[in-house]
């Protein structure tokens, strides 16, 4: 294994918005596993894709904050979409990580994405956050290996900005984390959970056609008649 430095500006006399600093190269292929190990991403279970997710309603009861300011949290509903309310997020703690909502879907389903208004009054928005999911609501891991998901400013407070996963994730706890925002960090949110796949198994009598006694015996008994 090698190494290579790119794109290398401690001094940052240059404006960028990201560059790379060190490339790792093999001499094989790795699997995504592989990949996944060397990079340090632990990636969640994951689904396969979904032929049709829709907007999960959850209990008002199992969505919890980490905190809420600005009058938020007088009522429980604050963060659910499309309410006349909006979690509003402590802007000072938006950079460490540690500000989120949390949504328990009472058991482990296949989690496509999720839909965010902006606040229902002012102009504040999350722009960009990350995902994160859990089985027991203690051990949580980042989706996508925390990649940050951007939700572009809306001037409409109806008007709703989709994220969607590459594959859906199983789990039960789900948490939203504020990366960046815009006035101030305030959203409106559900989950995307792929709907319930049909039962391929066929049934053995399936195809084959009903036969009514009654009508074949009096069939057979005109015909004699006659």
């Amino acid at each position: 294994m090698g190494e290579l430095t790119v794109m290398h500006d401690d001094d940052h006399r240059y404006r960028t918005d990201g560059y790379v600093r060190r490339v790792q190269v093999w001499d094989r292929a790795l699997t995504v596993k592989q990949m996944g190990k060397a990079s340090g991403c632990v990636r969640p279970k994951e689904a396969n894709v979904c032929p049709k997710s829709s907007l999960y309603k959850v209990s008002k009861r199992r969505v919890s904050y980490s905190s809420r300011i600005y009058g938020s949290h007088r009522r429980r509903h604050g963060g659910r979409l499309g309410s006349h309310e909006s979690w509003v997020a402590d802007y000072r703690r938006v950079d460490k990580g540690s500000e989120w909502m949390q949504v328990d879907l009472s058991k482990k389903r296949e989690v496509a994405g999720l839909a965010l208004q902006r606040h229902w009054r002012h102009g504040w928005q999350v722009t960009s956050l990350r995902v994160y999911v859990s089985n027991d609501g203690k051990k949580w891991i980042p989706v996508e290996c925390g990649r940050r998901f951007k939700t572009p400013y809306s001037h409409s407070r109806s008007k709703k900005r989709y994220v969607a996963f590459e594959k859906p994730v199983v789990a039960r706890y789900v948490r939203l984390a504020p990366a960046s925002f815009r006035g101030l960090p305030a959203m409106r949110a559900q989950l995307k959970v792929c709907s319930p796949r049909a039962n391929k198994k066929k049934s053995k009598s399936k195809g084959m056609p009903k036969v009514d006694k009654k009508r074949k015996g009096k069939g057979k008994g005109k015909g004699k008649g006659k």
